[in-house]
């Protein structure tokens, strides 16, 4: 036993004694000497000895197979169910019995724990890696105790090779300065050495199986011969893996924690017994390790349960992707064979032929693990390395693209690529796709040759791995416009396991879960109405809309997914409690002085000039003396309760020349006159020129440029601001702090983006921060400022940082900054009393409307269905245009009605009917018509906006018509007025208009 083993075992006393007292469990520890060494004992409150303990140094495996057999004949001499070996890195808990018996390896393993992240022994000596260990150790022995130190094992073969390959992954990335770069060569290293045993397992009469000496101490000779495997497998034709791995550089410190968890991978590789796993198990496993590997690399893949359910929805759109017809899939992007596979798995090898476009050895290696080894067999997963030789005519084409830069690629493959006649696009990408302009061209090339049959997106559960807001699209070839069907707009808004079992299900359930995702996918696509609930959002929309749409310029594709209950719902609970900024204070924008080189002047200048004290000194009304200091740049303020930054002052001067005479700021004037300063546009309204006037400090400051930030301050220094602020002039400045500090949080922001009339230069205008809602008073004086006052003085981040997204897409409540969350979380669930899913949907319309002011159509949508569910309206185009439409052309007339017309009457003259249109008080334009009727619903509908008229020509169809659509005017006015009660007030005109085109829109 050397010493090393002896100081180890000692340490490992230490953190166990401390452990159990942790517990507090009728547990001791005693220390049991043997031949192998002198070994911790837990013993239970009988007497028994019921776990016994073993520990090696940090740079040896936790699963060594040496520590495990010597601490095993230990636990076996005294009879102990359990004994655990800890490198102080994990702690492995063992069944004696099993260990004994040489039984598969996830059945010798009860558990494993995370420690600490030592490298050597020495690092024990900090105070916070003993914690670790000791916590690791009492979270062993609670969970033993549970179970009553029994031995129990339930997890499956799949899962423990999974688990265990992923923990000695990610050790070996943490050997690395953790760059793109060498983060990227680490995760290469591992999934290679994982491909290079799937393959050598199908392959054994071409490839030498994996092995390393044991015991070998040197991390770059191991290196060198897991290189050497790899390199040997690439020059006979396996290009999937890399030539070389000498790329990778550990750092020195990590050394030996690198060798021991690539000495532990090959040897776990080796070890287990990869072919008792089919090919269900076997896909499992390898998708988990895939899929940790794509977070590391913050590359998001859908998830088998997105695959699962787009293959269904696919299969009920498409009935000869399940028949006993060949099918020819072609799989492209990060989905990297998983598609292909999963098409395997459900429909069967006999019936499938999957090509994967893999142009990278990266690519070819990941299509490799997804298939499980199986690849370039006739029966299995083919890998496609050149676009050139996409030659068949696809069946299924599925591609998954999360990268704005890939758009005009996946452009391109929609409108050239060869489809069979009844041929299927599966898409998963960004939700973006369905409203960002950047994905116009895609929404168009998809329209243009397709109908689309289901975009589906998971509000609760994401569809991807880490979340990016994926979507998926189903679509086929249009088969001719004779035949076009209803698309499937989707938002599933509870958890996809409330439908169906997830993909971790075991396999001998996977008929019965696929039969549940078809029953859930009927469940979709059941009735002929739209659907809207708890747990799903079902809209029906035709294929000509979705064309109409594709362009962004008439609306979007996103409100198809956004339940429109959620807004309704949230501004029902938020509004009530709110009222405009303006009734707290007067809001006005910052000084603008006309001559900034004049009359503002840094610590700088005043020293040298000398300048007069008053000028740039004064006294407030509680007698205290402050400088001038004015804000001129959004960079001067950095958090919500903090003292500006700024260094520059304004000078006051009212005095007159007779009075300043003799004075340094006398000289100061006088040169800049010399300069022709006092001639600008600017200040030649000013007399003297050089007099601001009165000017007062705000006790709320906002930039009108936030640069990606949101940020409200109070200002705390009574500081002067330009005119790249805007300021609140508040009647209470007891309020001031409240009001910031509200204003700065997201509920705040969303109120405030909520208000914007339109998208400006500027994030915020006087006009839109005058009607802001804010809580009433008695709710900001709940807010308890002290409580957060950390969040309040640090530097606000930009919202992309505060809120831990890129944008609405891939939001998560769990990433927002915690003290931001925290304040967030005493706002919207104290005082509003939102939901969770309403939390989740106001964080996204925050970070969408943040880049694209989609506010106003998602309050026109939420108007809409409040309209349609509590007075029963449809919009015209479901009522008077079919029947319209069922007339013959020469039986229809159409008029275009002028634009910006607010009053359309009926009017008879001497010799007919007319329809007389007024812009403002003024008669503009006069319409002929052949009868009273016909002028009635031409007014009728002028007045609900139409400029695009159109009537028919038969007087008995009018006269059938009129009566109902004159109701119809009145009821949309009376439900407008209603509805419009959850919309701020400053937006009813706006919305209204809107609202109206809405119903009106063919």
């Amino acid at each position: 036993m050397s010493h090393t083993d002896t100081v180890a075992r000692t340490i490992l006393h230490a953190c166990v004694v401390d452990a159990v007292a942790a517990a507090n469990v009728q547990l001791t520890v005693r220390s049991h000497s043997a031949l192998e060494g002198t070994f911790t004992v837990i013993v239970d409150s009988t007497g028994r000895d019921v776990v016994l303990l073993d520990a090696v140094p940090p740079n040896e495996p936790a699963f060594d197979d040496y520590a495990r057999d010597r601490a095993r004949t230990v636990a076996a001499r005294l009879a102990v169910p359990l004994f655990a070996v800890t490198n102080f890195r994990r702690l492995v808990v063992y069944d004696t019995d099993n260990v004994t018996a040489r039984l598969s390896d996830e059945r010798q393993t009860v558990q494993w724990y995370r420690a600490a992240d030592v490298t050597s022994l020495d690092d024990m000596r900090a105070a916070a890696s003993s914690i670790r260990v000791t916590d690791a150790v009492r979270r062993m022995l609670l969970e033993l105790i549970s179970t009553r130190f029994l031995p129990t094992t339930t997890i499956s073969a799949e899962e423990f090779l999974a688990e265990r390959t992923i923990d000695v992954l990610d050790d070996i990335v943490s050997c690395t300065d953790g760059s793109p770069h060498q983060r990227d060569a680490a995760l290469r290293l591992g999934t290679s050495v994982v491909a290079y045993a799937l393959l050598q397992m199908r392959r054994d009469d071409e490839l030498d199986r994996l092995t390393v000496p044991y015991g070998m101490k040197s991390a770059r000779l191991l290196l060198d011969v897991v290189g050497a495997y790899l390199r040997e497998a690439h020059t006979q034709g396996f290009t999937m893996f890399p030539r070389r791995v000498d790329d990778l550089n550990v750092l020195d410190a990590r050394r030996n924690v690198f060798r021991g968890a690539l000495f532990d991978l090959v040897q776990l590789l080796q070890r287990f017994d990869v072919g008792r796993l089919d090919d269900t198990a076997l896909h499992q496993c390898v998708d988990r390790i895939l899929q940790w590997s794509a977070g590391t690399r913050k590359r998001p893949a859908p998830t088998l349960d997105a695959i699962d359910l787009g293959l269904r929805a696919a299969a009920l759109s498409n009935r000869t992707l399940t028949s006993s017809q060949r099918t020819t899939v072609l799989e492209l992007g990060d989905s990297a064979g998983m598609v292909s596979v999963r098409q395997f798995l459900q429909q069967g090898t006999e019936h499938t032929k999957a090509w994967v476009y893999a142009p990278t050895v990266d690519d070819e290696r990941n299509v490799l693990l997804r298939a499980s080894g199986r690849v370039d067999v006739t029966s299995d997963v083919r890998i496609l390395r050149r676009h050139d030789d996409a030659s068949e005519r696809w069946n299924l084409v599925t591609a998954t693209m999360t990268d704005v830069r890939e758009r005009h690629r996946l452009r391109l493959l929609l409108q050239r690529l060869p489809m069979d006649d009844d041929g299927t696009v599966l898409l998963y990408v960004p939700m973006s796709v369905l409203y960002d302009e950047r994905w116009t061209s895609v929404r168009i090339a998809l329209c243009e040759r397709f109908d689309i049959d289901w975009v589906i997106v998971s509000e609760a559960r994401p569809l991807s791995e880490p979340d990016s807001g994926l979507c998926c699209i189903v679509a086929h070839v249009r088969r001719g416009e004779d035949h076009l069907p209803l698309a499937r707009f989707v938002c599933v808004r509870t958890p996809l396991e409330e439908f169906f079992a997830p993909s971790s299900t075991p396999r001998e359930l996977d008929g019965k879960r696929v039969a549940a995702i078809d029953a859930f996918v009927r469940y979709l696509d059941a009735g002929s109405l739209d659907r809207l609930n708890e747990e799903v959002l079902v809209r029906r929309v035709e294929q000509r809309r979705l064309r109409l749409l594709a362009d962004g310029q008439l609306g979007a594709w996103e409100d198809l997914v956004v339940p429109p209950d959620i807004l309704t719902s949230i501004l029902t609970k938020m509004l009530p409690q709110c009222s405009p900024l303006s009734t707290y204070g007067h809001v006005a924008s910052g000084l603008r002085t006309g001559a900034n080189d004049v009359l503002l002047a840094d610590a700088a200048e005043i020293a040298a000039e000398d300048l007069e004290l008053r000028t740039w000194q004064r006294t407030r009304d509680d007698g205290s003396m402050v400088d001038n200091v004015i804000l001129t740049s959004a960079d001067n303020v950095v958090s919500v309760l903090g003292m500006p930054m700024s260094d520059e002052r304004l000078l006051l001067v009212r005095d007159s020349r007779r009075d300043l005479e003799g004075t340094n700021i006398l000289t100061r004037i006088q040169r800049a006159e010399r300069e022709g300063v006092h001639t600008r546009q600017s200040v030649r309204g000013r007399d003297p020129w050089y007099d601001v006037g009165d000017v007062h400090a705000p006790h709320l400051i906002l930039p009108k440029k936030q640069d990606g930030r949101w940020l409200v301050c109070s200002n705390a220094t009574s500081a002067f601001i330009s005119d790249a602020f805007i300021g609140v002039h508040s009647y209470d400045p007891s309020l001031a702090d409240a009001l910031a500090a509200w204003m700065s949080s997201t509920p705040g922001l969303f109120l405030a983006l909520l208000s914007r009339r339109a998208q400006h230069v500027q994030d915020m205008t006087v006009r839109d921060l005058e009607d802001v809602p804010v809580p009433v008073e008695e709710v900001l004086r709940k807010i308890d400022l002290q409580r957060f006052r950390d969040l309040f003085k640090r530097p606000m981040l930009s919202l992309t940082d505060e809120l831990g997204a890129t944008s609405g897409d891939d939001v998560s409540i769990t990433n927002v900054k915690r003290d931001r969350r925290r304040f967030d979380a005493y706002l919207l669930q104290q005082l509003f009393v939102l939901t969770a899913e309403e939390e989740r949907w106001l964080y996204r319309f925050v970070l969408a409307w943040q880049r694209d002011p989609a506010n106003l159509r998602h309050l026109t949508n939420a108007v809409v269905h409040i309209i349609e569910r509590d007075h029963k309206l449809r919009p015209l185009r479901q009522w008077y245009g079919p029947d319209l439409h069922q007339l013959p052309d020469e039986h229809r007339r159409i008029i275009l009605m002028p634009e910006g017309i607010r009053r359309a009457e009926a009017v008879q003259t001497m010799f007919s009917w007319q329809v007389v249109c007024s812009r403002g008080s003024r008669q503009d334009d006069v319409i002929d018509c052949t009868s009273q009727e016909e002028a009635r619903i031409i007014a009728a509908l002028a007045g609900l906006g139409k400029i695009h008229v159109e009537i028919p020509t038969d007087p008995v169809i009018i006269a059938g018509l009129l009566p109902r659509l004159e109701s119809y005017a009145t009821a949309l006015d009376e439900a407008l007025q209603a509805a419009l009660g959850v919309v701020p007030a400053h937006l009813h005109q706006l919305v209204d208009v809107m609202v109206r085109s809405a119903f009106t829109a063919d």
